[in-house]
């Protein structure tokens, strides 16, 4: 099962972005082969590569994972956001020349001195609070569908930029807290029944959101 991971989801144009399709998970055989498009017309080979973008813009990453028996399976559209790049620095410009030297001047004449006041008291400037992005859910599949008891599904998610960790959970029950921000697991369910799958993405202030699929296991 193909799952991407990138490394940041959002750059300047010309900043390589890390593309890592390492978690992917095998099917019936061995992986073969990772081909990676990056929505821009390039496309690369392996299980972890690096692309720069060349413009501005939001681009759809997908990853397409192959195994020996011929097999593939892809991921993606995943999202990401290219900015413009930094301007750059200013030249220092020539330096001074010598100015000539000033004549000196009369001795001034002697004004009275006016009391010092006292200064003002600077105002307070609010600090601005920082902006807290949402927890997002990019993706969120369990494959297959139905499977006979002792037949197990494989679950695979990732987020995006707003979200700190993640719980994976099974009718009500957790099945991994705190879990990767991108990653994949086997659940090998014990008993025949339908089985609520969620994926829910928090942020540092405890905002959440989940994805959620059920599928059914047959005695």
């Amino acid at each position: 099962m193909a799952a991407i991971n990138l490394s940041p989801s959002e750059a300047a144009v010309g900043e390589g972005i890390m593309f890592d399709g390492s978690h992917s998970t095998p099917g019936s055989s061995p992986i073969a082969s990772y081909e990676w498009g990056f929505g821009d017309g390039s496309t690369a080979s392996g299980a972890t590569v690096t692309h720069p973008y060349g413009n501005p813009g939001t681009y759809g990453v997908t990853l397409t994972v192959t195994g020996e028996d011929g097999m593939s399976d892809s991921e993606g559209p995943v999202q990401v956001t290219i900015h413009e790049g930094a301007p750059p620095a200013p030249t220092e410009g020539p330096l001074p020349t010598d100015a000539p030297h000033p004549t000196a001047p009369p001795p001034p004449t002697e004004t009275p001195v006016p009391a010092p006041t006292a200064p003002p008291q600077p105002t307070e400037t609010p600090v601005p609070e920082l902006a807290v992005l949402p927890p997002t859910v990019t993706s969120f599949r369990v494959k297959p569908q139905e499977v006979s008891v002792g037949g197990c599904f494989d679950i695979c998610w990732s987020t995006g930029p707003g979200t700190s960790w993640v719980n994976v959970v099974r009718n009500d029950d957790y099945i991994w807290e705190n879990a990767p921000l991108g990653a994949s697991i086997r659940d090998c369910p014990d008993k025949a029944g339908e089985y609520l799958y969620k994926v829910v993405a928090y942020n540092p202030v405890d905002d959440n959101t989940h994805e959620e699929t059920t599928i059914t296991v047959t005695a």
